[in-house]
């Protein structure tokens, strides 16, 4: 599967929409912020994002159900996790689930880069 250059980000913090953001912008990658993880779900069936970054603490779903649910969806899509830093339990089991990695807030705009273009080459190799 082919994937469009834009990252969807389902996070309400805005430190870390504004990285994220930052980091994709530099990037050339444009982003699409949703609100649940429902209307994240739904979007899904209409674009392949490079990859998503996620709260690990969603209003209208556990995350882990989401995650189960992107797996069906596209077992191949990066889905990246953001939470505290005292949420180890959720960061083991987000790992186990799926997920490409786990961020804590505050999350360092470095790593996320590395990870973008990281995921921007493969891309380009498919």
């Amino acid at each position: 599967m082919s994937y469009n250059r834009s990252v969807f980000i389902l996070n309400n913090d805005r430190h870390t929409l504004n990285t994220i953001s930052e980091v994709c912008q530099r990037l050339n990658i444009e982003t699409k912020t949703l609100g649940s993880g429902a209307q994240l779900l739904a979007e899904l069936d209409h674009e392949a994002p490079l990859c998503i970054f996620s709260t690990s603490k969603l209003a209208d779903m556990d995350s882990t159900a989401l995650l189960q649910h992107i797996q069906q969806l596209n077992d191949e899509l990066p889905v990246l996790m953001v939470g505290q830093s005292g949420e180890v339990h959720c960061a083991v089991n987000a790992i186990k689930q799926g997920a490409l990695d786990f961020f804590t807030q505050p999350i360092n705009s470095r790593r996320i880069q590395v990870i973008l273009q990281t995921l921007l080459a493969k891309d380009h190799e498919q």
